[in-house]
């Protein structure tokens, strides 16, 4: 079982899968393995949102890494340009919750209506319960709370991509 550590703990794991992304310097990125069902023709496509830049870069890396085709956007009106571009081939967004200006989920629903091919996972430093008691989200919203690992980011990609398209 992986369990997330917190940035200098000396109790750090070898693999560099079982260290939250905040930790992970580039040079200990792990290498592309194959696992998810990209291709070279048609690669799998995932639009990063999140308004912290260490997170988003991390994230990015290592889903390129793993064969994945990456764009990223700092906030709301950065992702909908992007979405305006590269919408159709999007196959996921993956997005913070609570960002300046808009949250994620207020992006997500005029992004879903648009395009509604689109899978959505939501990732948070808060707790789903929390979220959801103030608004932010549904109880069966799709979420993955930070810090994660690089395994249960895949895990919850391969779960999102394999289900019906996202809801807001």
């Amino acid at each position: 079982m992986n369990s997330p550590l917190q940035p200098g703990n000396s109790d750090q794991p070898s693999s560099t899968t079982d260290r939250p992304l905040q930790s992970l310097p580039q040079e200990t990125l792990p290498k592309p393995s194959g696992m998810m069902p990209a291709t070279e023709k048609s690669p799998i496509t995932i639009l990063i949102v999140d308004d912290d830049a260490p997170v988003r870069h991390a994230t990015s890396r290592i889903l390129q890494l793993k064969g994945f085709l990456v764009f990223t956007a700092e906030g709301a009106d950065e992702a909908r340009r992007v979405m305006e571009t590269h919408g159709n081939g999007v196959h996921l967004l993956l997005s913070d919750v609570i960002m300046p200006n808009e949250s994620g989920p207020v992006m997500t629903a005029g992004l879903v209506k648009k395009y509604p091919h689109l899978k959505v996972l939501y990732m948070s430093g808060y707790a789903g319960d929390e979220l959801g008691e103030h608004g932010y989200i549904r109880r069966d919203t799709t979420l993955i709370r930070k810090p994660f690992t690089i395994d249960e980011l895949l895990d919850r990609i391969r779960d999102v991509l394999s289900g019906p398209p996202g809801r807001a």
